[in-house]
């Protein structure tokens, strides 16, 4: 799989779109609240890999992957707020 790194990422977002898919029918938590940040957090990590994959030879202009970058740490950034700011409020 290491010399395939696009299909790993493609099977890794798979992975979590059967998981958010699972929390979105079952909600497996007990508070509602839970089963939202799991979803939010769920569709953060969707978002970062599908961010990954403009990191393989897929996009060879450096340029691009310098402001994908900076996506990427604005989508962690968002992703820790907003985690933060439930926990603050529970």
């Amino acid at each position: 799989m290491t010399d395939k790194p696009s299909l790993a990422i493609m099977i890794n977002a798979l992975i979590c779109i059967l998981f958010t898919t699972y929390i979105m029918l079952v909600k497996p938590f007990k508070f509602r609240q839970m089963n939202n940040l799991q979803i939010f957090n769920e569709i953060c990590v969707l978002m970062t890999n599908y961010h990954m994959l403009l990191f393989t030879d897929f996009i060879q202009d450096a340029e691009i992957k310098f402001k994908v970058g900076w996506s990427l740490i604005a989508l962690s950034l968002f992703m820790i707020l907003g985690n933060v700011f439930v926990m603050l409020r529970s």
